[in-house]
């Protein structure tokens, strides 16, 4: 999962039409796979994650949370089929998965005829 952070992180400073988006204040959120922990920091000042653990988040993800990370669908979808269990505030879960949905790997398609 931290080789899937660390692309969401990049996206997020590399991508400038994404900074608007960034709040003032951090904005904690807790990723629970599987196997592990994250915690994601976002900021204007950027993305940040730890293996740190804390009671203090604003969004919590628990289950298969490595495809969204990876843009393979929406947060609200894997909601809805039971593959990620959300708590916190609805208006963070809608600007996360925005968050993500922009933070998406670009894929190259190649119109051959």
């Amino acid at each position: 999962m931290k080789e899937k952070l660390a692309s969401v992180q990049a996206a997020c400073q590399g991508r400038t039409h994404i900074w608007p988006l960034l709040p003032l204040e951090p904005v904690r959120v807790l990723l629970t796979g599987e196997e592990e922990s994250w915690l994601l920091v976002i900021s204007h000042q950027g993305m940040e994650f730890s293996k740190e653990s804390t009671d203090h988040w604003h969004l919590k993800l628990t289950g298969r949370v490595e495809p969204l990370l990876e843009g393979q669908g929406q947060l609200r979808l894997y909601e809805a089929m039971g593959a990620v269990e959300v708590s916190g505030f609805y208006q963070v879960k809608l600007w996360f998965e925005s968050l993500l949905w922009l933070c998406r790997p670009y894929y190259e398609t190649s119109d051959s005829a």
